[in-house]
């Protein structure tokens, strides 16, 4: 029986009959979330942290549009290539401060005409040009006890209207477009959530000349307030007039205005309430065609309203309105429905089948990056919508976009590929020096400085999304590397050098970590790992122990002191009191294995700094602020130098710290930095000597500071370093000599040379089965409801293919019918299909799209039929002929009776 023949003779028979006999039943509604939790198997333990809280879009005079969101941990992201980079914003403190909405005002003044996004967060508002990467506080008027914004809005047109805002205080302020100072117009009565809404008429005038074009409407706890003269005077809607008590009481929690209200006079509402006789939400859109004077319903949804939209005219001459729900398309009670439009000012409305194009989600509605469990959804127009027909969806489970005026609908990937969260660096067993990266997506990345080479860790990686990385301070004698992210423990054995783990294995591996306590392996869930500075299971090294350290995402720490073979709970303090929940840790080189095993620091989530005594944790010092990443002095030593440093997620942010058997002793070095929040840290090597600190900051670049100075101050480190989100930062083995510095990136792995001069590694990423911007179709299905849209295929546990087919991440899709295709944006010098080659395996196409004229430029057909002998993973790809262009990378299947073809990925060449 022939190797890939064996994963759908033993594995997936079962499997593919129980689908296929769910499938033909795919009619019931119900059923459809059925189908897809049975065909998609997802990161079983964690999904990408993609949420996009808001979204705003402008125009560049040269055409190029520039999309800004409030993403994941409510930072803003911009892109000006359609999502497919992002860049992180800076300037005047915004890093300080929680991001929580965002706006496009086009005629602010300040701005020479050209507009500028309003940014709302929990400590004031700033101001961004679209053009520029650099934000600006603009507080002017706020009350300092009532500045954290819920929601924004501003005219659509070109007007010298204000922007508008509510607070969480329930203040509405209005922002002067000219001198930008904020005038608070109405203070709204009652508790404010995330349901209170401001929205402003879209061709709003601080002179009026027509009826409405002053119109500003604030819903809060189920009210309706309307002003017609910008905040000068303020109604209560007739209609909506009864405040919302509680949960079974209707609240409004949607509103827009026509796009085009200065002639159709039409505002929509949406409401929303629980159900009283079952565990679920109901909601309303109400419409109105007098300037919100009266309300009549427009229809009904099976979960509350979170987001309208009124679009302009697209290239056909149409305006539609669109409506998303609370709940989201296919979790929970809320089936069947996907992103509701209407094409007649709400007289009926349709999803166009657009429910299927949210099938391939990776668990929708668990916790996947928002701060708690709260839905939120915002609906919004390109700024070109009038040529390319684009909408925009964010909400929590990430974000969205329609190219065909809201009809069809794709993921866009906010978190890129080749995005790094850990950089570490060594020296290998030819003495070259090495630089290895935590990937979010692609894996672990090994750069050979000497030879200037960069690939992916080989094989193929078995956890994608990773977030902290370590590498053995004997590297070059054993070859080891351990990895945590988003699901178990993995560590690396090179093949250069013999192997020293306890199972002999070579490439990745899991840990056995037995523990008796657990009965059986006890790697938990791990999210940061770090081995002992002695650590060198070949024996060579003098002194030397088999100890390695990771703890789990609820901040328990373990160790393995055998070299990986058992493990042993760190989970209680010397007090008998468990641990609060450990986010870093370091190991000073004096640990000693055989002794009582002290001088490993832990930081915790509140703030608590631990420092290890045998088995249990002795607190030392509570900073009450999370503790971010901990780092020991190359020079440690006791009892004269025991210095460690620490970087907290709140000012001071920097700090030295001596753990003497005098006491701690503690020194702020913040110094001038300012608005600025420290990411990473590394010291130079010969600190005795030159102590130097290093640091990476959210998105200014890196830092150094020379501890030997008599008023130490903060320097930049790399020359004009891009808007981009850094992570950590490693320096050069060898930085006495050759001044190299590593910096984890958002978009790479970032060098910095002895000149202080930047470039990009620029190597080869890897976008897994199950990223968000890869879309499957099945149109030949005879299953599929609408054929044009999305459709999950079959897939499988990564660990079912046979022992010596690895594959990559968690699961593998299978193309099951002739003409199944997929779709993915890519941008380098040549996108591949990762896959199998074996029997009865069938045919790829291969083709690069050109997104603006649907022109293909490359094409290319590969057979995967092979004989027994020769099935095995298969690399196969395209050139890109303009490397500076994002394509589109289609894969078809061209499949005869009974064949497949697996799709385990796409690796995307740089250079």
């Amino acid at each position: 029986m022939n190797k890939i023949n064996l994963i759908y003779a033993t594995v997936l028979m079962d499997i593919w009959y129980f689908l296929y006999d769910l499938v033909h039943k795919l009619m019931s509604i119900i059923l459809l979330l059925a189908l897809s939790l049975a065909t998609t198997t997802g990161n079983t333990v964690h999904a990408p942290h993609d949420s996009s809280y808001a979204i705003a879009s402008a125009q560049l005079a040269d055409g190029t549009v520039v999309t800004a969101i409030v993403h994941s941990e409510q930072q803003i992201l911009v892109t000006r290539d359609d999502g497919y980079s992002w860049q992180a914003i800076r300037g005047d403190g915004i890093q300080l401060t929680n991001a929580t909405s965002i706006s496009y005002h086009p005629g602010l003044t300040m701005a020479g005409g050209r507009g500028a996004f309003i940014i709302g967060t929990d400590d004031g508002a700033w101001t961004l040009e679209p053009h520029s990467h650099d934000s600006v506080r603009i507080n002017g008027g706020l009350i300092s006890h009532d500045k954290s914004f819920l929601s924004l809005d501003s005219p659509s047109s070109g007007t010298d209207g204000p922007t508008v805002g509510v607070t969480k205080g329930g203040s509405v302020y209005l922002l002067d477009s000219a001198s930008l100072n904020w005038y608070r117009v109405y203070m709204s009565a009652g508790s404010q959530s995330a349901a209170t809404k401001v929205a402003i008429a879209p061709h709003a005038t601080t002179n009026s000349s027509v009826f409405g074009d002053q119109d500003v409407i604030l819903i809060a706890n189920g009210q309706l307030h309307i002003s017609h003269d910008l905040g000068a005077s303020w109604a209560i809607s007739s209609q909506f007039s009864t405040p919302a008590q509680g949960l079974y009481d209707w609240h409004i929690t949607a509103v827009d205005f026509s796009d085009d209200y200065r002639n159709d006079q039409t505002v929509m509402i949406g409401r929303g309430r629980m159900q009283t006789s079952v565990v679920a939400d109901e909601g309303e859109i109400w419409m109105s065609s007098n300037g919100a004077a009266t309300f009549s319903l427009s229809t009904t949804l099976g979960t509350s309203v979170n987001s309208l939209l009124s679009t302009p005219a697209d290239s056909s001459g149409n305006r539609y309105w669109f409506a998303a729900g609370r709940q989201y398309p296919n979790y929970a009670t809320y089936f069947g429905t996907g992103i509701l439009r209407s094409d007649d000012s709400g007289l009926s409305w349709s999803d166009n089948g657009s429910f299927q194009d949210f099938l391939l989600e990776d668990d929708p509605g668990k916790k996947s990056g928002a701060t708690q469990m709260v839905y939120f959804a915002q609906l919004q127009v390109a700024a070109d919508f009038a040529l390319s027909g684009k909408v925009f969806y964010g909400r929590q489970e990430g974000l969205f976009a329609s190219q065909d005026s809201g009809v069809h609908w794709v993921q866009k990937s906010t978190r890129f590929a080749n995005r790094f969260r850990d950089v570490e660096t060594s020296v290998n067993s030819s003495g070259h020096n090495i630089v290895f990266g935590a990937g979010y997506g692609t894996g672990t990345v090994m750069h050979n400085a000497t030879t200037d080479e960069t690939l992916i860790v080989p094989m193929r990686s078995p956890m994608i999304y990773q977030r902290r990385i370590s590498v053995s301070p004997n590297y070059d004698i054993d070859g080891r590397l351990l990895v945590a992210g988003n699901v178990y423990l993995y560590e690396w054995q090179s093949p250069d050098v013999a192997p020293s783990n306890p199972e002999f294995k070579t490439l990745w591996y899991t840990p056995r970590v037995q523990n008796i306590a657990a009965n059986g392996g006890d790697a938990g869930y791990p999210r940061g790992v770090e081995y002992s500075p002695n650590f060198d299971p070949t024996g060579t090294v003098v002194n030397a122990d088999q100890t390695f350290f990771w703890f789990s995402a609820k901040g328990q720490m373990r160790r393995s002191s055998d070299n990986g073979a058992t493990s042993e709970r760190l989970f209680n303090t010397t007090s008998g009191a468990a641990t609060q929940q450990i986010q870093c840790i370091t190991v000073a080189p004096t640990y000693d294995a055989t002794g009582t095993r002290t001088d490993v620091y832990g930081g915790t989530l509140g703030g608590i700094l631990y420092r290890l005594i045998d088995d249990q944790w002795l607190e030392l010092f509570n900073f009450n602020d999370q503790i971010t990443k901990l780092l020991v002095a190359p020079d440690y030593s006791r009892p004269n130098n025991p210095t460690l440093f620490a970087l907290m997620s709140k000012p001071p942010f920097v700090f030295k710290i001596t753990d003497s058997t005098a006491g701690l002793s503690i020194q702020v070095l913040r110094h001038n930095l300012g608005g600025v929040v420290p990411t990473g840290i590394d010291l130079h090597p010969d600190f005795s000597n030159t102590p130097l600190i290093y640091i990476t900051t959210k998105a200014n670049g890196s830092f150094s500071l020379d501890l030997t100075d008599s008023t130490p101050s903060w320097s930049q480190f790399g020359n004009n370093i891009p808007a981009v989100a850094v992570d950590d930062i490693a320096l050069s083995k060898n930085f006495a000599t050759d001044g190299v510095a590593y910096l984890a990136t958002n978009t790479d792995i970032m060098k910095l040379d002895a000149n202080n001069d930047w470039q990009y590694l620029n190597g080869v990423f890897r976008l897994d089965d199950t990223d968000d911007s890869l879309t499957t179709y099945s149109p030949n299905n005879p299953d599929v409801i609408h054929p044009s849209h999305a459709w999950p295929w079959r897939s499988i546990f990564r660990w079912s293919l046979p022992l010596d087919l690895q594959g990559t991440g968690d699961e593998v899709l299978f193309a099951d019918y002739d003409g199944d295709y997929f779709t993915c944006p890519v941008r380098g010098t040549k996108a591949s299909l990762m896959t199998f080659q074996g029997p009865r395996q069938g045919e790829v196409l291969l083709e690069l799209i050109e997104p603006d004229t649907g022109n293909v430029v490359a094409s290319q057909t590969y057979d995967l039929k092979q004989p027994l002998a020769n099935a095995s993973e298969l690399i196969v790809g395209v050139d890109i002929p303009d490397p500076t262009k994002v394509y589109t990378f289609k894969m078809t299947a061209i499949l005869g009776i009974g064949e497949k073809v697996a799709i385990d990925g796409v690796e995307v060449e740089l250079n």
